[in-house]
């Protein structure tokens, strides 16, 4: 088997899909947070693929992760700003479907990652009609699901510098299956993420 061990850092929008719970005893509207938009998130990589045959490639490893959403409301005299961030530590699992050409490789793989949330944090701004500006932080694990699932979809490209070493570019999506809040929460949230990763790999 041909194994290679890889290290990668990424960035990419990140949002969700916000819905009322669907219970109703607990359900809300969604209010203004109808209006949050995507936000920058990070990941960091490390992890293994090994190859299963000709065409075939497996690949699992730890990521850390970030994702969330951010909101801004803009009045004449009053502001009110918002950026909730999601910290998640996982395990990438996926399968992929893989072709070389010489020193090169593309792949196209799925899976899933197992993942527990590590923290919730917001850092919100009020300005009032004074001008008096107001800052709060709320780093909190409460009310949040310490664990998820996600889905994701990685298209990969993989050049070979030497025999053992080479660098990396992936551009991944993912989508989790499951909500970070907890079952007794007015919303069910699911973070989403697009973006690119890139680092090295080491032939062992």
């Amino acid at each position: 088997f041909n194994t290679k061990v890889f290290l990668g850092a990424g960035v990419g929008s990140t949002f969700r899909s916000l819905k009322p719970n669907s219970n109703e005893l607990f359900a809300d509207s969604l209010g203004a947070r109808a209006n949050e938009t995507a936000r920058t998130g990070w990941n960091f990589n490390l992890g293994f693929t090994t190859d299963l045959n000709k065409y075939l490639m497996m690949e699992g490893g730890v990521s850390y992760f970030f994702n969330g959403e951010k909101y801004n409301f803009q009045d004449t005299d009053t502001s009110h700003t918002y950026d909730s961030k999601y910290s998640w530590i996982g395990v990438p699992l996926k399968l992929h479907f893989k072709y070389d050409i010489k020193k090169f490789r593309i792949s196209l793989g799925a899976g899933v990652i197992p993942q527990m949330q590590l923290k919730f944090r917001q850092e919100s701004t009020t300005v009032d009609r004074l001008n008096m500006s107001t800052e709060n932080s709320l780093k909190t694990t409460h009310g949040m699901n310490s664990f998820s699932i996600s889905a994701i979809g990685t298209l990969g490209f993989h050049y070979n510098i030497t025999k053992r070493f080479g660098a990396y570019l992936n551009v991944d999506y993912r989508r989790q299956l499951t909500s970070s809040y907890q079952k007794t929460n007015p919303y069910n949230h699911q973070g989403t993420a697009i973006g690119g990763t890139i680092g090295f790999t080491f032939g062992i």
